[in-house]
């Protein structure tokens, strides 16, 4: 409680004369660097939060983690995606296309 107001105030507040100020302090978030694994600190905005921005192979807060990447095994298909080619997809466009300017001419 203020001894001067008798109001009790949050953590970060001043209370004085039954006004409230809230005040702030920019901290030093990066120092030390949290960062591992050659990854440099940086603050979010005008805040005290911190990112690091983990590299390929690495990942977690401070990029401690470490993943593999690799390329995707062939797999057999149950029910394989078909090969639609281009030329038949070009004149199915053709056709639909030619349907929609009848439809628009008996209706105009």
């Amino acid at each position: 409680m203020n001894r001067t107001t008798g109001v009790d105030a949050p953590q970060g507040w001043i209370a004085w004369l039954l006004f409230f100020v809230h005040y702030s302090q920019t901290l030093p978030v990066c120092n030390p660097d949290p960062c591992q694994n050659g990854v440099k600190c940086e603050r979010l905005l005008d805040s005290n939060d911190w990112l690091c921005e983990c590299p390929d192979g690495y990942y977690g807060d401070t990029c401690e983690k470490e993943s593999t990447i690799s390329v995707a095994s062939e797999t057999d298909l149950q029910h394989p995606v078909p090969d639609i080619k281009l030329d038949k997809m070009e004149s199915k466009w053709k056709n639909m296309e030619s349907k929609l300017e009848e439809i628009l001419n008996k209706l105009g």
